[in-house]
């Protein structure tokens, strides 16, 4: 079969596709920030747990550990997780930028 195209629909087709790879690319742009954005929040907030021992920033943690449910073992592991997936994430979106 032979499509018949003309000149006016393939520049309607082009700007058609033109409009969606800038907004693919808007889009992956603001994909790309708010990665950046929750690695460096998660990043922040382990370090002030992990090495500041800020407990409070943690739900109930000072009411639990009053009451003996949770140790300070148990804080130490949730600032270090935090502190790791929000390393993770801002390498990942700072490689993102990088590669493309």
């Amino acid at each position: 079969m032979i499509f018949a195209c003309t000149n006016n629909s393939l520049s309607r087709n082009v700007t058609f596709l033109r409009n969606k790879l800038e907004f693919g690319d808007m889009f992956m742009t603001i994909l790309k920030i708010i990665i950046i954005m929750l690695g460096v929040t998660f990043s922040i907030f382990g370090y002030l747990i992990f090495f500041k021992k800020n407990y409070k920033l943690i739900n109930n943690f000072e009411v639990d550990y009053k009451a003996g449910r949770k140790t300070e073992s148990y804080a130490k592991k949730v600032g270090i997780i935090e502190l790791i997936i929000g390393i993770v994430l801002t390498l990942v979106g700072l490689f993102i930028i990088i590669i493309k």
